[in-house]
């Protein structure tokens, strides 16, 4: 099994820096998630580092003023898109047994749910694996429950801490 550690506040700067090719814009960049509530927690993963990156400056900044549209919410719920739209690809096989974009979404709700009304971060292999069986069976699909476990568990933000413990990567 391998573990990635969490990025720090230097090698989210280099980050920053290679993708913006610029100190200047990294450090304004990273002010700027600093800014916006719960941003620089995700961006400690390198993965959700570079899906708010990809996001526009624009509804960064609106963000940021809590005065428009765009919410840390909304910013939150667009990396989640990115996240879950890339998994979606990275398992497209062109086999009709794959999870849709939509059930990927509800059943990342569900869990989240789960995990929210019990208040617990992690669930153990065991209750993983009754809750996906309920997903799957209140999502009506027509996939065998071991291909929609599989597919859940590995593409919905979920990951193993040292524990043997499955919980959501933010």
């Amino acid at each position: 099994i391998v573990y990635l550690q969490k990025l720090d506040d230097k090698q989210i700067l280099e980050f920053l820096t290679k993708k913006l090719d610029s100190e200047k814009k990294a450090r304004s960049f990273y002010f700027l998630l600093d800014d916006i509530k719960d941003l620089m927690g995700l961006s400690e993963n390198p993965r959700m580092l570079s899906f708010i990156i990809e996001l526009p400056e624009a509804d960064l900044r609106q963000a940021q003023q809590q005065d428009g549209e765009i919410t840390a919410a909304k910013v939150y719920e667009m990396i989640l898109t990115r996240w879950l739209e890339g998994e979606q690809k990275r398992v497209k096989t062109g086999y009709h047994d794959d999870l849709k974009f939509p059930e990927r979404w509800q059943a990342v709700e569900k869990l989240a749910l789960h995990l929210w009304e019990r208040t617990a971060k992690t669930v153990d292999i065991d209750e993983l694996d009754d809750v996906t069986k309920q997903i799957h069976h209140e999502l009506n699909l027509l996939l065998e429950h071991g291909i929609t476990q599989q597919q859940i568990c590995s593409g919905t933000l979920l990951v193993r801490d040292k524990e043997g413990q499955f919980g959501f990567i933010h």
